[in-house]
Formats: C-alpha cells, sequence, structure tokens
C-alpha cells in the first residue's frame, strides 16, 4: 500500500523575483519531483512506499508568506489534514520552510509526535 503524500513548499512574501530566491516555489517543486523520481528509479519494492503519479494524489500546499507569522492559510489547511490523519508523510525541501515561529513550528512537533504514538 502506497504512503499518502502531502508536500509544503513556501517563498517568503519579502522576496517577489521569483528567478534569484533560493526557495522559489518553482526550484521547491522541482527538487520535490527529481526527489519522486529517484525513488521510483530505486524500485522500492517495499510493500510501504512513496507512490508518485504525477501530483495526482499527492496534496500539494503552496504558499507565499511569512513563515513568521501566524495564520498562514495553507499551512493550517494542511496541518488539519495531517491532524485528522490522512497522510503518512510530510515533505518539503528545507525545514524553514514549515515555519519561523513557536507557535506553528510546536503545532507541528506536537502533531508529529502524537501521530508517532
Amino acid at each position: 500500500m502506497p504512503l499518502r503524500v502531502v508536500v509544503y513548499t513556501r517563498k517568503s512574501s519579502k522576496d517577489k523575483d521569483e528567478n534569484h530566491q533560493k526557495y522559489s516555489l518553482e526550484r521547491q517543486a522541482r527538487d520535490i519531483r527529481d526527489y519522486f523520481e529517484r525513488q521510483e528509479k530505486l524500485g522500492n519494492a517495499h510493500e510501504k512506499r512513496l507512490e508518485w503519479k504525477g501530483e495526482v494524489g499527492v496534496d500539494w500546499f503552496k504558499e507565499d508568506a511569512s513563515a513568521k507569522k501566524l495564520g498562514r492559510i495553507q499551512f493550517n489547511l494542511m496541518m488539519d489534514k495531517i491532524e485528522r490523519n490522512k497522510f503518512d508523510v510530510l515533505l518539503c525541501t528545507d525545514l524553514s520552510r514549515l515555519s519561523r515561529n513557536a507557535i506553528d513550528s510546536g503545532r507541528l512537533v506536537q502533531t508529529l509526535e502524537e501521530y508517532n504514538d
């Protein structure tokens, strides 16, 4: 049975120049796709595996917002689904993409700890 995957990509709202930002949404999406392609080439025969069918079957949450502020819409939608155990795997290109404030970081850590109990 394939693992249910959620992908979160975020770029800072401060940098509007998509071509010059290290963590542009386009670059993060490309890195995630490359990761899935590498997994596919490995021929992972385990029962629990990541399954990539393009972007079908994978929930992508893309955001253009500062992670220092509370109230990010896509982050909160993703967290609501994770809290309802809708996913097995959370992928992002860098931990800094997920959160840069204590409340969102705490929510994420607490949710993942509860999920693994």
